[in-house]
């Protein structure tokens, strides 16, 4: 779910969604933001909430990739702990052919 844009640079209409756009695509610092959307480079009254907008967009963004890291570690344990299940049910080591398996978690997804 979106949340209610908000109104940033005032001097040229730049609101918080396309700083955190911004941010998506790389920009790291207010001159960055500047560079992109010019928000911040008239009468400097919003370079404090432009930083606080890059901090909080740059946060969700780390956030999400480690949640995408710990869902394929999750991921790769479940598959490796159905090999070991299949292994123990065809009897390795028994002279029971060892199929690969594969074995298909669905993890839930954050909005």
């Amino acid at each position: 779910m979106q949340h209610e844009f908000m109104l940033v640079c005032h001097c040229y209409a730049v609101s918080d969604r396309t700083i955190r756009a911004a941010v998506d695509l790389g920009a790291r610092s207010r001159q960055d933001i500047g560079d992109f959307c010019k928000a911040g480079t008239a009468c400097g009254g919003c370079s404090e909430l432009i930083d606080e907008v890059i901090d909080d967009a740059s946060t969700e963004r780390q956030m999400s990739a480690r949640s995408v890291q710990e869902r394929h570690s999750i991921s790769e344990e479940h598959r490796v702990l159905g090999e070991r299940v299949l292994e123990h049910k065809l009897g390795a080591g028994r002279g029971l052919p060892i199929v690969d398996s594969v074995v298909d978690v669905h993890l839930p997804t954050s909005a």
